[in-house]
């Protein structure tokens, strides 16, 4: 299967953006944001502290935070988590429950993906 990468666009609302490269994880339910760019790209961090444990079992204590995301020109709200104390080895990690709200489908063998821009209903 092959590694889907791309350039994001990461700000707060109102704000310039910030490119970046991102890594789409399928294998990820969350988004992490590496917390240098969550904060070249302004994104509002909470001083909460919540814990996650990852696929290997490691606990990650995070802060949460929020802003706006840009991919392929669909805007979206996103709500990731910045690790306190952990330098990450892929510094923005899509997961699977921005790829849900934003209508991502990903393609591994042909290492691309598509985005619906539109709105999940409930």
């Amino acid at each position: 299967m092959g590694e889907i990468r791309d350039k994001v666009e990461l700000s707060f609302v109102g704000k310039d953006g910030l490119e970046v490269e991102a890594f789409f994880d399928s294998g990820a339910t969350i988004t992490v944001i590496d917390r240098e760019i969550a904060k070249k790209a302004e994104l509002l961090i909470s001083p909460t502290i919540v814990t996650f444990k990852t696929a290997s079992g490691e606990e990650i204590q995070c802060n949460p935070a929020m802003g706006m995301i840009k991919i392929k020109g669909c805007l979206s709200p996103i709500l990731a988590q910045i690790p306190i104390d952990k330098k990450l080895v892929e510094p923005v990690v899509i997961g699977l429950v921005q790829m849900e709200l934003m209508g991502i489908t990903l393609n591994p063998q042909e290492k691309s993906y598509s985005v619906s821009c539109k709105i999940p209903r409930i």
